[in-house]
């Protein structure tokens, strides 16, 4: 009886149009995308900059209480590749800069798989390299996630290591060339692991222009960071902080915040594959009762169409969850991703 009312109840929502990821027929087993769900991105463990981050056991024990499940880890190309400008780095990068480089990384990853916290490994790969001509910096990126997925993907399982490439920079014609090879180069080193693809810039705006690609075991991922002059508020090129933003306001309201990620959800169900947001987050010199408004506004709906998420970031002065390695932790954020549901404070 109660298979019959799940039937009607699905059949009813294809009736009347409700887009939900999960009408994609994916052949990922359903334990697979929910290990993608309640995640952080740990920056500067192994990009932007040569004085590294470090993360303690308390900090690990402090993301199992909040029900923090999985990490995203980006790694800068300079550190996988030897000769690239890089930085943190005074001169490009020599080969004992990545072995230095690598060697921590495989501590951090063992430790995080230890712990239980599967681990996506995100190529940064910045615009600077993306400028040269489309096959030199292709040439790039495969050997990048040739050397990732050949170090990592043969010593952890598929439900224990993912590989992704951030916010490439390419446009939609170079990026759709592009997709097909990078998949062939991983899975030479991991066959059966899940690859996270994302569109142009990581942006919903570019995911109408994304081809999927023919495997089985890809799921797509996208960005939330809209609106941005309220979201990326203090970050360089962004212009200084306003004071005067809310969220929401008659401008930017959750109505429009919610058919923003539309377009990334109605993509993936028009395409049967399944989504992920694996990158989510609000700057701090926002108005804090906005900003609190904004991440528990996202989170609710990504809830709400079941779509697995993951917040910028663990670290960082203007996103973190802990803002410094002195720091305590932002109790807003605490509140906003613990393991309970999200709750929206009424606005003041």
């Amino acid at each position: 009886m109660k298979k019959k009312v799940l039937q009607f109840a699905w059949a009813l929502l294809l009736a009347i149009g409700m887009p939900c990821y999960l009408q994609a027929e994916s052949k990922l087993p359903p334990s697979r995308m929910k290990l993608l769900d309640h995640g952080i991105n740990i920056p500067n463990l192994l990009h932007e900059t040569n004085k590294f981050n470090s993360f303690q056991s308390e900090d690990l024990k402090k993301m199992k209480a909040l029900g923090i499940a999985n990490v995203r880890i980006p790694v800068e190309i300079g550190y996988i590749l030897p000769g690239i400008k890089t930085a943190g780095l005074k001169d490009p990068s020599t080969k004992n800069d990545c072995d230095h480089a690598l060697a921590r990384l495989d501590t951090f990853v063992e430790n995080f798989v230890k712990a239980g916290f599967p681990v996506t490994l995100t190529l940064f790969m910045h615009e600077q390299y993306v400028q040269l001509p489309v096959e030199e910096s292709k040439t790039l990126l495969l050997q990048a996630m040739d050397a990732l997925s050949s170090r990592y993907g043969k010593k952890y399982n598929p439900d224990q290591m993912f590989f992704d490439v951030n916010e490439p920079y390419y446009d939609a014609e170079a990026w759709n060339s592009i997709t097909p090879v990078l998949v062939e180069t991983i899975r030479k080193n991991a066959p059966n692991h899940t690859i996270l693809i994302e569109p142009c810039h990581s942006e919903t705006n570019f995911i109408a222009q994304l081809k999927p690609v023919k495997d089985p075991n890809i799921v797509y991922a996208m960005h939330i960071y809209y609106p941005s002059g309220f979201t990326l508020q203090g970050q360089p090129g962004k212009g200084k902080p306003n004071p005067d933003l809310r969220f929401p306001d008659p401008k930017q309201t959750e109505q429009k915040l919610e058919a923003w990620m539309r377009k990334g959800i109605d993509w993936a169900a028009s395409n049967k594959v399944p989504l992920i947001m694996n990158e989510f987050g609000c700057s701090n010199a926002a108005d804090s009762q906005s900003r609190l408004t904004w991440v528990k506004t996202v989170r609710k709906l990504a809830e709400k169409y079941e779509l697995p998420w993951s917040y910028w970031s663990f670290s960082g002065k203007l996103f973190g969850l802990k803002p410094s390695q002195t720091s305590a932790y932002d109790p807003a954020l605490v509140e906003a991703l613990s393991n309970t549901p999200a709750q929206i404070p009424e606005a003041k």
